[in-house]
Parts: C-alpha cells; structure tokens; sequence
C-alpha cells in the first residue's frame, strides 16, 4: 500500500469517524429538542415565538461581527500559533462586549420599532449571550482543528438538556416568552462552559496585531458573506414581523424550523468535519475531486429524502402532534422545504471555495445569492407573504445552481455530471413519499395516529430498499464506513485480513 492511499484511508477514516460521533450526538439533540418542542409548542401560543423570531436578526447579525470570520481563519489556516489563538480571544471578547452593551442601550428603539414593549427585558436578559459565545470560540475552534467534534455536539447536548427542563418547567407555569427568552441563554452558557471543561485552555497575555490580521485578511472576506448571508437570511422576520401580525410571524417561524431543523442537522454534521477535512488535501485535486463527491452524495441521499418527507408529512404531522392551532403553519413549512431540496450543492460548494482559501469567491458568490434574496424581501413588502414564498423557491434553487457551476469549474466535475450522479436519490426519494402519502391517505379516516406511524415509518423502509436494490454510491459508502467502522471477525475471533484496494480513482468527464 502506498503511503497516498494510506493517508487517503486515514484522512476518510478519521473524518467520516467524526461525522459519525456528530450524527450521533446531533441525532440525540434534535431527538429531545422535537419532543421538547412539541411540549413547548402545545403551551405556549404562535405570538410568543413571534416575539423571540422579531430579534433573531439582530443576535444573528452580533455573533457574526463577534467571530469576524477568525474561527474558518484559524482552521484553514495549516498551523497556528499560541499568539494568534490569544489574539483572536481578546479581540473576540472586547468586541461580544461591546454588542452586549450597545443591545441594552438599543433596546428601547427595537420595542418601538416594533411596538412590542415587552422586548425591552427580553433584549437586555439576551444580549450577555455574546460575551458567553465569545468565551468558548477559540476552544472550540481548538476541538475542530483535532477533527473533535464529537465533543462540540457533547457540549451542545448537555446544553439542550439543561436549558431544555428549565424551559419546559417556566413553560408549564405560564411564563410565556420569557421560557423561550431562557432557552436560548441556557443553551449558550451551559454549551460554552463543557467546551471549557473539555478544551481547558487558557489565553497567553500576549497580544499581536500582525497575528491578528493575518487571519483577518482571509477572515474579512468570509465576515462580509456571513453577513450578507446572515442579513439576508433573518430579513424576512423584521419585514413580517413589521407588516403582518406576530402571530403571523410565529406560524412562519414554526414552519421554517419545522421545515429545515432535520435536513439543516444532517447537513451540519457534515459541515463540522468537511471544511477542515478539505483543507488538509486543498492542493490534491484529484483526491479532492473524489472527497467532494463522495460527500455530495452521502448528504444529497441523505438531504432530498429528509426534505420530500417533511413536505409529504407535515399536514398529519402537525395535526397530530401540534395541534390543530398550529396547522395554519403548515403551508409555510412546505414552501420552505421545496426551497432547500438542493442546498447541499451550495453548501459543498462553499466549503470547498473556502477550504482552498479563495474566500474572495464565496463573498462574490454570496453577494450575488443574498440580492437575490433581498429581492423577495421587496416582493414581500408589495405583494405580499404568498407570492414571496414561490419567488422564494425560484432564487434559491439558482443560488444552488450557480454554485454548482464554479464547484464544476474548480474541481472539472461538471454540473450534468453532479446532476446525473444524484438523480437516483431524487427519484428514490419520489417514490418512498408516494408509497408514504397513499398509505396515509388509505388509514387516515380510520385512524390519525396509525395513519402518521404507518406512513412514517414506510417512507424510509421504501427509499433504504431501493438503495440497496440498485447499490447506489452514497449505501455502498455508508456501508463500506460500517464495515471498516465494525469490522467481521472471523471464527477465531480475529478480524479479517484487509484486502488490497485495486479500485482506482473515479474518472470524471
């Protein structure tokens, strides 16, 4: 075996590894946030989200000036310095401070924006989140580089859990928002200090400008784009939140969760570990070019399957188990799904532009896919909630498009190539929720909930199956991850001997 092959099994083992610790941990999470949000939802009302989405732009906004773009910085970035993490620690703090104080001093302003009185207490109690952030950036940015992130998503559903009880117990006492305010600050503080805890880091006492820009000369590029990504993506909550009612903006809110929370932590899973796994191999392409597919399928499988679903099921769903005060969300939460469908293909492609340190890219790719989207903000404001969600779907799926092409150009692998090797996925997936809709459609007037469990659990025996019939790439990857994961041991106890690999690289037209 040569030492290339052996680097690459190490790299994939190592990575898909940590992808595997994530999912788990992520899985865990989002387990106990759906049954902790289904107990929450059915207590509190529509308008009580929609007070907490009227802030999320502006905590959105804060954490992204506060990091600056330093964290991708520092992991792309092939060695760093004790110097350059204490740099980025002062700097990120000084400035969460900073946010923090300028939120108490803007709350009265916000609440008259929006005539919402109660957002004076609720900004003033959440804006000490961003220090806390910033306490826990560089450790965790520590844990990414050793490819840990199995004990980020440890942090973060410990993290859950305690903020999760504390909130289910105000929830149940009729504290109303003020359950959701505590949340999100519980949440952050109890997540930041197991970082600490796993991490034990302590910043140096020196401090360099030169180390500090450094990483921000690459950094700056990705905070213009998170920023226009960011703006862009919470816009649509102050624009309804301003012209339609809050409870109108809570149902929206609902939907949007609803509709992305599952595929967004698959996608996020690979996120964690992609990014720095790119960058290890940023000057191989042709390892590169295989990685990236390699991804791309595993996520697309994963990600067209999990969005079909939530679009075929969300009606009984929410009837179900929400209650049929929420089931006005439901048309929200359809539109939504039908608009992320692709974005693992944007989603790759950003992180492999940035992984090979073209961070100028990104902010021009981004810049083009948020005006997009500051164009819906204006059919919003004209014509309305309805018509903004179909123009939606339409700006998005060219955003995923467009960055499909420059991964084409950077990698030679071609869209109609990309196209082509995720069409099995799409039609799998089509075929499951048919089999799902007719089978809830067929027990629906006998019984709602046998309906839901039935139709739930058909949709992905169908699409398991059809993957295993036409062993298409993304199961037989995951089933070659299982079996170096869980090797066979043979009648003696002894695992096998492992085969040479005569396979050569996938060649790419």
């Amino acid at each position: 075996m040569t030492k290339e092959t052996a680097d690459n099994r190490n790299l994939t083992a190592r990575s898909f590894k940590a992808v595997s610790l994530v999912l788990v941990f992520q899985l865990a999470a989002q387990i106990f946030q759906i049954v902790l949000g289904i107990c929450l939802v059915r207590m509190l009302e529509p308008s009580d989200y929609g007070i907490v989405a009227m802030l999320a732009i502006f905590w959105a906004v804060c954490n992204v000036f506060v990091d600056g773009g330093f964290a991708q910085a520092l992991l792309q970035c092939r060695t760093v310095t004790s110097r350059d993490l204490s740099s980025v620690f002062y700097y990120n703090f000084a400035l969460s401070f900073l946010f923090c104080l300028l939120m108490i001093a803007a709350a009265p302003r916000i609440a008259s924006f929006y005539g919402e009185e109660i957002l004076i207490k609720t900004i003033r109690v959440s804006a000490w989140t961003l220090p806390i952030t910033a306490v826990a950036a560089v450790p965790k940015v520590i844990l990414g580089r050793k490819l840990m992130q199995g004990k980020i998503s440890v942090s973060q559903l410990v993290g859950n859990v305690v903020s999760g009880v504390v909130t289910f117990y105000l929830a149940y006492n009729e504290y109303g928002v003020w359950a959701l305010v505590w949340q999100n600050f519980l949440a952050v503080a109890v997540t930041s200090l197991c970082i600490l805890l796993f991490v034990r880091w302590v910043p140096s006492p020196e401090f360099s400008f030169s180390a500090l820009w450094k990483h921000f000369k690459y950094g700056s590029k990705l905070l213009a784009s998170r920023l226009l990504f960011t703006f862009f993506g919470y816009i649509y909550n102050v624009a309804i939140g301003k012209v339609e009612t809050k409870e109108t903006l809570g149902l929206y809110e609902q939907g949007r969760r609803y509709a992305q929370k599952i595929p967004r932590c698959v996608q996020s899973a690979f996120d964690t570990v992609l990014f720095p796994a790119f960058s290890k191999i940023q000057d191989d392409i042709p390892r590169l070019r295989a990685a990236f597919a390699r991804a791309q399928q595993v996520s697309m499988g994963a990600f067209l399957f999990t969005g079909m679903a939530i679009f075929t099921l969300c009606y009984p769903a929410v009837s179900v188990v929400l209650s049929e005060k929420w089931v006005p969300a439901v048309p929200y939460c359809r539109f939504l799904v039908l608009a992320i469908l692709f974005y693992p293909a944007e989603n790759l492609g950003r992180n492999l532009i940035n992984s090979v340190g073209k961070s100028g890219t990104t902010l021009f790719l981004n810049i083009v896919s948020q005006g997009m989207l500051g164009v819906n903000v204006v059919i919003l404001l004209i014509w309305g909630l309805p018509t903004m969600l179909v123009t939606n779907i339409v700006g998005t799926w060219l955003c995923d498009l467009l960055f499909a092409r420059y991964t084409a150009r950077e990698l030679n692998y071609p869209v109609r190539r990309q196209f082509r090797d995720n069409l099995p996925y799409f039609l799998f997936s089509l075929i499951a929720c048919a089999v799902a809709w007719e089978i809830y459609i067929l027990l629906w007037n006998w019984n709602r909930i046998a309906s839901l469990a039935a139709a739930a659990s058909a949709a992905p025996l169908v699409y398991a199956a059809l993957n295993i019939v036409f062993k298409t790439s993304a199961w037989a990857e995951l089933a070659s991850i299982w079996r170096r994961r869980f090797p066979r041991r043979n009648r003696e106890g002894a695992p096998p001997a492992e085969k040479k690999d005569a396979s050569k690289e996938k060649q790419f037209s």
